[in-house]
C-alpha cells in the first residue's frame, strides 16, 4: 500500500490479503502534495472563505478578463473537492477566453485545463491542451507560465512512466522561471523530480532532490513546502519497509503542517502513519490514524481524497471479518465517488464489496457487484481487473452450481493470466506509440511557431521575402543548435556537480561516523574499562599489610600497565584534551607527547587557529595533524619538525616541514597506506588540496590548503 494510496483485500480462499496494483496507485496519487506547489492559490483552495468569496466576486462580474482569472481562480480551489465543477469553470474560462481573442486568458484556462485532466489521469488529453498553452505562452514571452507548463507537462510524462521526459521538463521549468519565482519554481520542479526518481526506485537521487528542496524552502522561510519534502522523504523510507524512518519523518511533518493550518497535508501525514500501522499488523492504531486523516478531509471537503481514506477504512474492516462495516464505509465511499466520478476508485470499491459479501457467504449480492467490477473493467480496458473479476466470478458460479458460467470465466482467466507478459509487452509498445506522439505533437508546434514568425516576416517585408526567409531560417537553425550546445553543457555541468556534492555528503557521513564512533569506543575505554582496573588496583591494595604481597606486587604492576594502555588507546582514538580544551590545547599536547618520546623536536605554531570552529571541523584537522606527525616519525627519519597554521578569510593552510632525509613526489602517490589514505580523504572533505616538496634543509615539505568555510 502507498502511504496516500489504497490498499485492497482479494483472495483465493476468501481470507487472504492481496494488496492490488500498488505501483498505479502510488503513481496517481503521489502528484497531489506537488500540485498544492505549482500554482500560487492551491492553499487557499482548501479555504471555503475562499471560495465563497470568489463565487461572490463572479456574480458581479461580466464578460471580461476579471471574470477569466476568477473562473481559473475557481477552477483550482475545487480540483480536489468537485472534479467535475473544476472543469466546467476551466471550459467556460477558455470560450470566454476565446470570444474575446485574450491570449493570456488562453494561457491561464488551457493550463488550468490540462492540470484537472492530468489530476484526472487523462494524460493524453492533458499534454494536448499543454503543448498548445506551452505554445502561446512562448509566442508572448510568459516566462512564469512557461515554468508552470513545464512543470505540469513533467508530471504528465510521469503519469505515462516516461520519467526521462519528466525530469527534462521539471528542469526546463527551472531554467525558464523568471528571476521573482526561481527559487520557488527550483524547488517546485525538485520536489517534482525526486518523486519521479522514487517512482523509478532511484532512491538516492530521490532523496538528494527532496533535501535540496527543502534548503532551498527554509532559506525562503517557507516551513509549509519543507514539510513537504519531510514528508516525501518518509514517502521513500515506507518504500523501502523502513517503518520507524518514515514514521519519525511523518511525525515531524504534522507540528508544520498543524502550524500553518495545512489541513490537506496533514491528513496525507496521518493517512501515511495508519498505513505503516497497517504493514506493520498493529490495526488498531491504523484504524486510528485513517479515521483521523478522514476528519480532516470532511473537514476541507476534499472528496476525491475521501473515497481513498473511506476505502481503506471499509476494506480493514473486511479484513479483520467485520463485513458489515466494511460494507457500510465502502457504500460511502461509492456515494461520494458518485460525485467525482473517479473511475479507479470505482473499481476499488465494486472489488471490495464482492470480497466483503463473498467472504460474509452471501453468494448473490457477491455474483451481483463482480458482474458490475467485470463490465467496468471490460469498459477500461483493465486486463489485471478483468483477470481478477474472471476469477472470482468463476469460483462464485461454481459455488452456485452453474458450471457452464464457471468453466467460461475459468477460461478467460486462465487466458488472461497466461498473456500477462504479453499484455506488458504490448503496454510498453503503446507507451512508446503514445511518447512518440507526443514528441510529434511537439515538432508540429515547433514547426507551427516557425510559420507564423516566416508570415509575420513576409508581411513586414514582402520587396525581400527570400532574403529574409532564408535568414530567419539561418539564424534559427544557429540559434537553436547554439541553445542545444549550451543547454548540454549546462546540464553536464550540473550533472556532474550534483554527483559531486553526493560523492562529499556520503563521504562526509562516512567520517563524521567513523570519527563518533572512535569518540564512543574512546570514552567507554576510558570510564569502563579504567574505573573497573582503578576499582580492582585499590581492592588488591587493602590485602598488601600482613600478608605475603610478592603475587599482588606483581598483579598491581601488570594493572598498572592495563591502566596506562587504556590511557594510551582512549587518547588515540579521541584526546580528551581535544573534546574539553578545544583544538589548539590538543595540539600542544600532541607536541608535548611527541617531544617527551626523545626521538623527534615538534614544534607546531596554531596562534591563528580559530576555537570557535565546529566540532566535526577541528576532529578532521587535528586527525590530519596526527597523520602528518605519524608520517614525519615513521618515514622521515628526521630529528626536528615543525607544522604550522596560518589562515586567511576562510581558507587555511598547514605547512609541515622536517630534516628528515626527503621523498619524491612521485614515490609519494604509491603511498597505500590506510593512514595517508585516511588523510587525504579528509583533506577532500574540505575541498582541500595538498602539494609535496622538498624542504630547503633536504627534507620533506608538504602544504595543505583546506576550506573551512561550511
Amino acid at each position: 500500500m502507498s502511504a496516500s494510496g489504497v490498499f485492497y483485500f482479494c483472495s483465493c480462499d476468501y481470507k487472504i490479503i492481496y494488496l492490488r496494483q500498488i505501483k498505479i496507485y502510488l503513481r496517481k496519487y503521489t502528484h497531489i502534495f506537488l500540485l498544492l506547489l505549482v500554482l500560487p492559490f492551491t492553499l487557499l483552495s482548501q479555504s471555503k472563505i475562499y471560495t465563497d468569496s470568489l463565487l461572490t466576486v463572479l456574480q458581479k462580474q461580466n464578460g471580461d478578463t476579471n471574470r477569466i482569472t476568477t473562473l481559473c481562480r475557481l477552477s483550482e480551489a475545487y480540483l480536489h473537492s468537485e472534479f467535475l465543477r473544476s472543469k466546467n469553470y476551466a471550459t467556460e474560462a477558455l470560450e470566454l477566453s476565446e470570444k474575446l481573442n485574450y491570449n493570456h486568458g488562453r494561457i491561464m484556462s488551457l493550463n488550468r485545463l490540462g492540470s484537472v485532466l492530468e489530476s484526472e489521469s487523462n494524460y493524453k488529453a492533458s499534454l494536448e491542451i499543454l503543448f498548445k498553452a506551452l505554445a502561446l505562452a512562448q509566442s508572448t514571452g510568459d516566462k512564469e507560465y512557461i515554468s508552470m507548463i513545464h512543470n505540469t507537462i513533467g508530471l504528465n510524462y510521469s503519469g505515462v512512466l516516461n520519467y526521462n521526459k519528466a525530469i527534462e521538463h521539471f528542469h526546463k521549468a527551472i531554467s525558464n522561471a523568471t528571476s521573482s519565482t526561481k527559487q520557488r519554481i527550483t524547488g517546485t520542479a525538485l520536489c517534482n523530480m525526486g518523486n519521479t526518481y522514487v517512482l523509478k526506485a532511484q532512491f538516492d537521487s530521490a532523496t538528494t532532490c527532496f533535501l535540496k528542496a527543502s534548503n532551498i524552502f527554509e532559506k525562503l522561510k517557507d516551513p509549509d513546502r519543507m514539510g513537504t519534502c519531510l514528508h516525501n522523504l518518509g514517502n521513500i523510507y515506507y518504500r523501502i519497509t523502513n517503518y520507524e524512518k518514515a514514521l519519525d519523518y511523518y511525525r515531524k511533518c504534522i507540528p508544520v503542517f498543524e502550524v500553518n493550518r495545512n489541513k490537506q497535508h496533514l491528513a496525507d501525514c496521518l493517512q501515511g502513519i495508519g498505513g505503516v500501522y497497517y504493514d506493520q499488523g498493529k490495526y488498531n492504531d491504523a484504524f486510528d490514524y485513517f479515521f483521523k486523516s478522514l476528519k480532516i478531509k470532511e473537514e476541507i471537503g476534499d472528496k476525491r481524497s475521501m473515497v481513498g481514506t473511506l476505502i481503506n477504512i471499509g476494506a480493514l474492516y473486511s479484513g479483520i471479518d467485520q463485513y458489515d462495516k466494511g460494507i457500510l464505509y465502502l457504500n460511502r465511499a461509492d456515494s461520494i465517488n458518485s460525485q467525482v466520478e473517479h473511475t479507479g476508485n470505482k473499481l476499488a470499491i465494486l472489488n471490495n464489496v464482492g470480497y466483503a459479501f463473498l467472504n460474509s457467504g452471501r453468494l448473490q449480492e457477491a455474483l451481483q457487484k463482480f458482474k458490475s467490477y467485470y463490465e467496468l473493467a471490460q469498459q477500461t480496458h483493465s486486463n489485471d481487473d478483468i483477470r481478477v473479476a474472471a476469477y472470482n466470478l468463476s469460483n462464485i458460479y461454481s459455488a452456485l452450481k452453474d458450471y457452464k458460467q464457471a468453466y467460461e470465466f475459468h477460461k478467460l482467466y486462465s487466458l488472461m493470466n497466461d498473456s500477462i507478459l504479453s499484455n506488458e509487452k504490448k503496454s510498453k509498445i503503446e507507451e512508446l506509440v503514445f511518447n512518440n506522439e507526443m514528441d510529434r505533437k511537439e515538432e508540429e508546434l515547433k514547426v507551427l511557431k516557425t510559420e507564423a514568425t516566416i508570415k509575420e516576416l513576409q508581411l513586414q517585408q514582402s520587396e525581400s521575402k527570400n532574403l529574409l526567409l532564408i535568414s530567419a531560417l539561418i539564424c534559427f537553425v544557429a540559434v537553436t543548435s547554439l541553445l542545444f550546445l549550451l543547454y548540454r553543457q549546462f546540464q553536464k555541468r550540473k550533472d556532474e556537480k550534483e554527483k559531486m556534492i553526493t560523492q562529499e555528503n556520503i563521504l562526509r557521513a562516512v567520517v563524521e561516523t567513523k570519527e563518533h564512533e572512535q569518540k564512543r569506543v574512546a570514552e567507554e575505554l576510558h570510564d569502563s574499562l579504567g574505573q573497573i582496573l582503578s576499582t580492582l588496583k585499590l581492592r588488591i591494595s587493602a590485602f598488601k599489610e600482613g600478608q605475603d604481597v610478592s603475587h599482588i606486587d606483581a598483579s598491581l604492576e601488570l594493572i598498572k600497565q592495563a591502566s596506562q594502555e587504556v590511557k594510551t588507546i582512549s587518547h588515540d582514538l579521541m584526546p580528551h584534551v581535544l573534546m574539553e580544551l578545544g583544538l589548539k590545547k590538543a595540539l600542544v599536547q600532541l607536541s608535548t607527547n611527541v617531544n617527551n618520546s626523545g626521538n623527534l623536536k615538534l614544534t607546531i605554531k596554531a596562534d591563528e587557529l580559530n576555537e570557535n570552529l565546529p566540532e566535526l571541523t577541528g576532529i578532521l584537522i587535528y586527525r590530519i595533524t596526527q597523520e602528518l606527525v605519524n608520517n614525519i616519525i615513521k618515514h622521515a627519519g628526521a630529528t626536528t619538525a615543525s607544522i604550522t597554521f596560518s589562515k586567511k578569510d576562510n581558507q587555511l593552510f598547514i605547512v609541515a616541514e622536517d630534516n628528515g632525509k626527503g621523498f619524491d613526489k612521485e614515490d609519494f602517490k604509491d603511498k597505500n597506506g590506510m593512514g595517508w589514505k585516511g588523510m587525504t580523504s579528509r583533506i577532500l572533505m574540505f575541498k582541500g588540496s595538498y602539494e609535496i616538496k622538498r624542504s630547503d634543509s633536504g627534507g620533506s615539505r608538504i602544504e595543505i590548503k583546506l576550506d573551512i568555510q561550511k
